[in-house]
């Protein structure tokens, strides 16, 4: 359960940690070389509960989740869901990368909270314009 202590805070000298969530260790591996070569901070979990304890313990400004196996999606709403229920959360920028494509399923983890859905494949380009509009607006 995410507590209200935990506060977004807006990133210094526009460095900004992002939370990789990932139980795939190779995408996780090239998304962090993605993220670090753009200059961002970079943790790393492969679960929506891991990627709790980290959010919980700050420094978070925005969370890159891979959305692989079926079974991961309900695992993605609840964490969603839990997200956007506590206060201090409810504006962290969620990306969900997924290679899903049914429309019923994409309209759930965005009605749970997702800030956007990229599509797999994606060009690098793509992730890294989404974190820096989504944390663009989380400042606004």
């Amino acid at each position: 359960m995410l507590s209200a202590s935990a506060q977004i805070q807006p990133p210094h000298r526009s460095i900004a940690t992002i939370l990789l969530i990932d139980e795939n260790a190779l995408n996780s591996q090239l998304t962090e070389m993605t993220l670090t070569g753009a200059r961002y901070r970079v943790r790393t979990t492969s679960s929506p509960a891991g990627g709790e304890k980290i959010i919980l313990s700050g420094g978070i400004h925005a969370v890159v989740a891979h959305l692989s196996a079926h079974g991961a999606i309900t695992q993605t709403i609840e964490f969603l869901t839990r997200l956007r229920a506590t206060p201090a959360t409810t504006r962290l920028p969620v990306i969900i990368v997924t290679g899903e494509r049914q429309p019923e399923v994409l309209a759930s983890v965005k009605a749970a909270g997702a800030s956007a859905i990229l599509k797999r494949p994606y060009h690098q380009q793509e992730l890294l314009d989404l974190i820096k509009q989504c944390l663009e607006d989380t400042q606004a």
